[in-house]
């Protein structure tokens, strides 16, 4: 799957937690909507923090610190993901140290 979609088996996704808001379809309605106005003029950071406070923090009582935690770890899978795209990009052959295709030596 393309876009950092995770694949989940199904076994595994009975397991999987949904962060909820306690807030009715209305209220989720006004937040999608408010979420998307800050994401369109490029407010990323305001959109995350908005979201945290209004489904982590309110919707399933996480603390401000819990929310950076996993603000954290997301970013440093986001940057794995990121490093690992680039690395197969740029070594589409697997290739190791100076290996190259052809099977001539390297000139260094």
């Amino acid at each position: 799957m393309g876009g950092g979609m995770l694949k989940l088996e199904p076994s595994e996704a009975q397991n999987v937690v949904l962060a909820s808001a306690k807030t009715g379809h209305a209220g989720l309605s006004h937040l999608a909507l408010e979420l998307d106005a800050l994401v369109r003029t490029g407010d990323d950071e305001a959109a995350q923090a908005r979201a945290d406070s209004v489904i982590l923090q309110q919707g399933l009582g996480l603390s401000p610190v819990d929310c950076r935690l996993l603000r954290t770890a997301s970013e440093t899978l986001r940057n794995r993901r990121y490093l690992r795209e680039t690395y197969n990009r740029r070594n589409p052959h697997g290739l190791v140290g100076g290996d190259d295709p052809s099977g001539e030596p390297d000139d260094d």
